[in-house]
């Protein structure tokens, strides 16, 4: 029921939100020239000067990662991140998280890459329950 005498008004933060998804539908633009395909890194040992570093996002840039695990190990992950997370001056879960996985991250490059990083990955991970046979 619309009333063409009623008065118009105006709701804040409609427009905002408007403009955010338009510029969250239009494709992410490069800063850089578009890579060649044929270019395209497959292994490690293809580019050994491509790495990762700690620290080496734009203005501490941040990304998702998840993964699955038992309730059991959850359980006791988030149990000992409440109990030592004042001792170990860890300011969120994700920071637990995050430098527990940088220690084996470390552990592999030593064992696998000569204390390397890794070459950057940018492809998705394999979606699914893994193939066991």
């Amino acid at each position: 029921m619309t009333d063409a005498s009623a008065p118009r008004r105006r709701i804040e933060g409609v427009s905002a939100l408007s403009r955010m998804r338009s510029t969250a539908a239009a494709p992410a633009r490069t800063a850089g020239p578009t890579p060649d395909p044929s270019a395209v890194i497959e292994s490690p040992a293809e580019a050994p000067g491509v790495a990762v570093e700690r620290g080496a996002d734009p203005q501490g840039a941040r990304a998702r990662l998840s993964g699955y695990t038992t309730t059991d190990f959850a359980s006791l992950a988030k149990s000992t991140y409440k109990a030592t997370a004042h001792l170990e001056d860890e300011a969120s879960f994700s920071d637990f998280l995050q430098s527990a996985v940088d220690r084996e991250i470390k552990r592999r490059q030593e064992l696998y890459n000569d204390g390397r990083p890794f070459a950057a990955s940018t492809s998705r991970l394999q979606a699914g329950r893994p193939l066991r046979g």
